[in-house]
């Protein structure tokens, strides 16, 4: 319903007053008045239509079948030909997959079929022959070329010996830091010997334990001596020995060695790719000789080298040992001097200087220590870049992890080349062929599969995913609500439910589309909503309106137990005047009429006309706010409607055109 403000004078009678005035003024014969133009008005018939029970349940429009679609396949999209809103048939592609990695598959698969079906030529038999003993061939060169990696990886000789030697001088630097920390402890004993007038008799025993300790160690350094010496005698021995039966050999020697081999194999190679036989023996080759010879050299000279490094390093490692022992008797033995010393003057006279000799004594001992663990410090950091150098094997590592790829990929080729072979020469197979077609019809599936159809006739709700994206049949990315029937939910009090039974007719009114359609209960859903203590009702419409999409706003009202039927007008149709009446338009004859009408129950979209209006008029239910009682009217929507001269309903209330 609207407000409406009447026009006081109708434009027709104005311009009719206008014509009069300007004929008594005596002017000219007047010119024909001119009407004004028709106004644009949508109509329709009035009729009966159940009137609602006055209960109105509030719902939203559902989907009667809404499905969440996925590819069969994993892949990435590269198409996707909807959007939300969009309107599809069932059996319509919406997205595609990429294609682009079983494009090539297809064609491998085919190529492979036809290779199945060909029959083998002396040509290819051939070819295939040559195959299998050029990679026979690089398969042996490969399995040396390892061997050797194998060798230099496991040469850490040289590591080794410097490793030894970090540890001996950790453990010498650890023996004279405790020593030192022992002659600190003794000469702060005496120290306070000294300041006290004098040793007390628990200062005397302190000093025998000393010295009782210093004995026992210069008994070990001497025992430790005596078999450094008998180690430096065996080694000195090993290493004449060594000597004589290797001479001097260098490593660079040895490495010149190994490369005039590899220059020789690979010569040997060569030969043998382009002239060898592909099965036959391989006792023609000219390099064949100087592979052997240049072998047994290099053997030679590693083997010799092995043996002097090793018999060297012993021997170093025994001139180290027997050095540090004497080392360390010399200084258990200085230790045990200073001992018997200081345990002679315990009791040194009242007037002499031993508070001070004492004093400074001490000061040594700390300086001792001090160097002592500055020197286990750097023995420790040397212990630990030697253990680095031992452990760091990574060009050998680097080096022996290409030649095993090397032999991996040359036995894969020889495999590849034999069964190759195996295949060229025999009939085609039928279990063969059929496999190959087994697996182009596997492809073009998958390319089939790769085209994502719509399996209802709906509207998209939702598309989750775009071109690009990675899907999968996992997860649904394309979400479609069918459109027939159109159904409405609506949820009905717990209190009010016993009053809806199945089949029940309903009143749905869509105030977006500002229209009320028929319809009748479906079912009833069992289940009580705990937040809303309501039952949720399904409503299908019987003829839905154009324009319905799945979550508008509906409001349901159950027809009369009884059946009655009522006029049924649109809320907008109707307009309210000042004094409080309210007033509709009618189509007579293409002329406009006003009719005061008597309004009964009314909702947010109809109102009920208990007087003033009879079945079969036309009522003007869109542009009627711009009339007044006799203007001509043009219908542009509904009976009679023809094309508008203007476009509709767009003047102005209380405005003609001349």
């Amino acid at each position: 319903m609207r407000w409406r403000m009447r026009r006081p004078v109708a434009v027709g009678a104005a311009l009719t007053a206008l014509a009069l005035a300007a004929a008594g003024c005596g002017a000219p014969a007047a010119r024909p008045v001119l009407s004004a133009p028709p106004v644009p008005v949508a109509v329709e018939r009035v009729s009966l239509a159940p009137l609602p029970n006055g209960t109105v349940y509030l719902g939203t429009i559902t989907p009667y079948v809404e499905t969440n679609i996925s590819p069969a396949i994993s892949g990435v999209l590269a198409s996707v030909n909807v959007r939300p809103g969009d309107r599809v048939t069932a059996g319509e592609v919406l997205a595609t997959l990429n294609d682009s990695l079983l494009t090539p598959q297809l064609a491998q698969a085919e190529a492979n079929l036809q290779k199945a079906t060909e029959p083998p030529t002396p040509a290819t038999v051939a070819v295939s022959q040559d195959a299998v003993a050029k990679a026979e061939a690089a398969l042996q060169g490969a399995e040396q070329q390892l061997a050797d990696a194998k060798a230099l990886y496991n040469d850490r000789t040289q590591a080794e010996a410097q490793l030894v030697s970090a540890q001996n001088q950790v453990a010498q630097a650890k023996a004279n830091l405790t020593a030192a920390q022992v002659n600190l402890q003794k000469a702060q004993l005496q120290e306070q010997a000294a300041l006290n007038g004098g040793g007390t008799p628990q200062d005397l025993a302190s000093l025998q334990q000393i010295v009782q300790a210093d004995q026992q160690q210069v008994q070990a350094a001497q025992q430790a001596l005596q078999v450094a010496a008998n180690n430096k005698q065996v080694a000195d021995q090993t290493l004449a020995t060594a000597e004589n039966s290797y001479g001097t050999i260098t490593a660079q020697e040895v490495e010149q060695a190994y490369q005039n081999y590899l220059s020789e194999l690979a010569a040997f190679d060569s030969w043998q790719q382009e002239h060898g036989s592909p099965a036959g023996p391989t006792n023609d080759n000219p390099y064949q000789n100087a592979v052997n010879a240049d072998q047994s050299i290099y053997q030679g000279l590693y083997t010799g080298y092995q043996a002097l490094q090793q018999a060297q390093q012993q021997d170093d490692q025994a001139q180290t040992a027997y050095a540090q022992a004497q080392t360390a008797l010399a200084n258990a033995q200085s230790a045990l001097a200073q001992a018997q010393k200081n345990l002679a003057d315990a009791e040194p006279s009242g007037n002499t200087n031993a508070a001070q000799q004492a004093q400074l004594t001490v000061a040594a001992a700390q300086a001792a220590l001090e160097q002592a663990q500055a020197q286990y410090q750097g023995a420790e950091a040397s212990l630990k870049v030697a253990e680095a150098e031992y452990n760091d094997r990574l060009q050998a590592q680097q080096s022996l992890d290409a030649a095993e790829n090397a032999v991996q990929q040359d036995q894969a080729a020889l495999q590849q080349a034999e069964a190759s072979y195996q295949q060229t020469v025999q009939p085609p197979d039928p279990a063969t062929v059929a496999a190959a077609r087994a697996g182009v019809e596997l492809v073009q599936a998958q390319i089939q599969d790769g085209n994502i159809l719509s399996p209802i006739t709906g509207v998209v709700q939702q598309v989750t995913a775009q071109v690009g994206q990675a899907v999968g049949p996992s997860a649904g990315f394309i979400t479609i609500a069918a459109t027939s029937p159109v159904m409405a939910t609506v949820n009905v009090p717990a209190f009010d439910i016993g009053h809806v039974h199945v089949g029940q007719a309903m009143a749905v009114t869509l105030p977006a589309l500002g229209v009320t359609a028929m319809g009748h209960v479906l079912d009833i859903q069992p289940e009580l909503s705990a937040s809303t203590d309501a039952y949720p009702v399904d409503v299908v419409l019987d003829r839905p309106p154009q324009g319905v999409l799945p979550g508008m706003q509906v409001e349901a009202q159950a027809a009369g137990q009884s059946g009655e039927k009522a006029i049924m007008v649109p809320a907008d149709a109707v307009l309210s005047l000042q004094g409080g009446a309210y007033e509709v338009f009618l189509d007579q004859n293409g002329v406009a009429k006003n009719v005061i009408v008597q309004v009964g129950l009314m909702t947010t979209t109809e109102y009920q006309i208990t007087q003033g209006l009879k079945v079969g008029e036309l009522l003007v239910v869109q542009g009627q706010n711009l009339l007044s009682p006799g203007d001509h009217l043009e219908v542009v929507s509904g009976p009679g409607a023809r094309p508008p001269s203007a476009a509709p309903f767009s003047r102005a209330p209380g405005k003609r055109t001349t």
